[in-house]
């Protein structure tokens, strides 16, 4: 488990298309989760990665009802989103 990712500041969290892809690909029942509330379960799956590439993955609530798999890299002191598979 990578403890340190807690200490990663929220400018070194790129997850702005995450945020965009999830709004747009997960139901949300007509509310849509915070930006923080995004950047926490990103910060949290960080936190169980090691350094390199992990995902999250959400297989129930998606539009078209298929599995996604959204792929984050963690670089010491920062995570980038590369994309929903």
């Amino acid at each position: 488990m990578n403890k340190d990712v807690r200490l990663i500041q929220p400018r070194n969290f790129e997850i702005t298309e995450f945020i965009e892809d999830y709004t747009r690909l997960i139901k949300t029942d007509e509310v849509p989760p915070s930006d923080d509330f995004l950047q926490g379960m990103v910060a949290d799956a960080a936190a169980q990665a090691m350094d390199g590439q992990f995902i999250i993955w959400v297989d129930d609530n998606t539009i078209d009802d298929e599995p996604k798999e959204f792929i984050f890299n963690l670089l010491e002191d920062t995570v980038i989103y590369m994309g929903v598979d």
